[in-house]
């Protein structure tokens, strides 16, 4: 409870921050929008010149679509802009005053800064998973299981970034490694099938950027499976275990 009601001080911190900057914030929302639409006519352009793409078809890359805003959004708005002033704070030292605390370090540093303008960019992955799911009749029941997936899609991607920033305890800058991280994912956003097997495994059991994206839209169009909901689960789980586990390790290491 404590825990909630801290985030619930971080979120009204950050949005009162946002409306202090109005003109910022609301030019932020207008460009995810026209890049929203950009995209949109992107697919639909590509999608009339070839019936699909890996297997899917214009309905199943427009939910991939949805579910990249959706994810990123989340992530970027929630975590990202926290993380990233990991580095800075480690090389002015500010760190040992955030570990001096009363507050879970990892929670501290996950969840102090947000970006409302980023985090609306979710709203129109929204507007069009609805939009495809009751134009092309896909089962309302869907989109409950499509939450179960989404949840440690985020978590997933928050781990990795997590990792990469832990990073910088030990070696300062790590902006190689973050733009590395950008690269990565964006195999994720592409569908699993115009990948070879070999490298399909890979980017679902080793680097799980698959799961992330791909396996919410298998979720939507296909409904129920044990296995893309059990896969997507223990990943985070596991992911945000190690990376809990690899942060609390590399303070200990510095400051035993």
């Amino acid at each position: 409870m404590r825990y909630i009601n801290i985030f619930k001080l971080f979120l009204k911190i950050n949005f009162i921050k946002d409306m202090q900057y109005r003109a910022h914030f609301i030019t932020q929302i207008a460009l995810m929008f026209v890049n929203s639409i950009i995209s949109l006519i992107n697919i639909l352009i590509l999608m009339k010149f070839t019936p699909s793409i890996g297997g899917w078809d214009k309905t199943q890359m427009l939910l991939l679509q949805g579910i990249i805003w959706i994810v990123d959004s989340i992530f970027g708005g929630l975590f990202f802009f926290s993380l990233i002033r990991v580095p800075k704070s480690i090389q002015n030292y500010d760190i040992d005053f955030i570990l001096l605390k009363p507050i879970n370090n990892i929670f501290y540093v996950s969840m102090r800064y947000m970006n409302f303008g980023i985090l609306f960019g979710a709203v129109w992955g929204i507007v069009l998973i609805i939009f495809v799911t009751i134009s092309y009749s896909i089962p309302a029941v869907n989109l409950l299981w499509f939450v179960f997936q989404v949840i440690p899609s985020i978590l997933i991607i928050y781990s990795i970034f997590f990792f990469i920033i832990t990073m910088s305890l030990r070696f300062i800058k790590v902006n190689g490694l973050i733009q590395m991280f950008w690269s990565i994912m964006e195999l994720g956003k592409n569908p699993a099938g115009i990948y070879k097997l070999w490298l399909n495994h890979i980017l679902v059991l080793v680097i799980p950027v698959l799961v992330i994206y791909n396996y919410p839209v298998n979720i939507l169009w296909n409904g129920f499976n044990w296995s893309y909901i059990g896969m997507a689960m223990i990943a985070a789980i596991v992911l945000v275990t190690a990376s809990s586990y690899f942060w609390k390790k590399s303070i200990a290491s510095i400051y035993q």
